[in-house]
């Protein structure tokens, strides 16, 4: 069974050319799974050679904008463009709030004036599951969906387990701390987890927010824990490509498996 694992955005919250916000798609045997939402996710789809009304699942790893501000978007152009299946939308509560506010709400007079020239209200409105308790929620003759918990500065936070025939990919969203996870990452081929930042970064008083990421070091302690094949780095705040390199070593020096610093577009493939 062939699995694409698609980073479609390497960024964070700010706005820097080259990094689109938190966004990755598993593709499993063609069917695409789009994890987190950030900007520029349709265009990554598209860029990734697919369409994006063509991607009927969105998992969200918690309610952060920059995790989620494509998602209206999402909604919006893919029932323009016409989909065949309902969008369903995966995360923790509040996502339905979300939803409801994001499209529905906020885009209220868009939405009537297509409504009165003849578009159809089909596929317009997601199919919202909130995850309140970990474990299996969904299984395909293709794949399975596992979620659990992630402590992330205090806000509901999940990551995602994809298990297929012989290939597991775990997605993780933002981290404060690897050690209670590492049971439900462990065996996993590819996992893809953020690096914000240096230890120095993160732990500056005049960021009190980098208490809610890991340091390079905790990442590669909880990959090399979890026996983890390929990690993926990602979410990277710092804008400096060689602060992002340096990082990578310091990962490197902790663990011994393939990592691979994160780009719009990187692919790894699965056969």
């Amino acid at each position: 069974m062939r699995v694409r694992v698609v980073l479609l955005g390497s960024g964070a919250v700010r706005p820097v050319p080259g990094r689109e916000g938190p966004a990755q798609a598993v593709i499993v045997e063609g069917e695409p799974l789009l994890f987190d939402c950030g900007r520029g996710a349709a265009t990554g789809l598209r860029q990734a050679g697919v369409l994006p009304e063509a991607v009927n699942r969105v998992f969200l790893t918690h309610l952060h904008f920059d995790h989620t501000s494509d998602l209206p978007y999402l909604v919006l152009v893919t029932w323009v463009m016409g989909r065949e299946h309902p969008l369903e939308v995966y995360g923790p509560p509040g996502t339905a709030g979300l939803v409801a506010y994001a499209v529905r709400s906020a885009y209220e007079e868009d939405i009537r004036s297509r409504l009165a020239h003849g578009r159809s209200p089909f596929g317009l409105d997601p199919h919202v599951t909130e995850i309140s308790q970990p474990g299996l929620f969904l299984s395909t003759p293709s794949y399975r969906v596992l979620a659990f918990p992630v402590e992330h500065g205090g806000i509901a936070n999940l990551g995602y387990r994809v298990e297929t025939a012989g290939k597991t990919v775990v997605v993780l969203g933002d981290v404060s701390r690897g050690e209670d996870i590492v049971n439900v990452v462990t065996g996993a081929d590819v996992l893809l987890c953020e690096c914000s930042g240096t230890e120095e970064f993160l732990r500056d008083p005049a960021r009190p927010w980098g208490a809610w990421h890991m340091t390079p070091e905790a990442v590669a302690r909880l990959a090399r824990q979890a026996g983890v094949r390929t990690l993926v780095l990602k979410h990277f705040v710092m804008e400096d490509d060689a602060a992002i390199a340096r990082m990578g070593e310091e990962v490197r020096r902790g663990f011994s498996g393939e990592v691979l610093l994160g780009r719009d577009g990187l692919e790894v493939v699965l056969d």
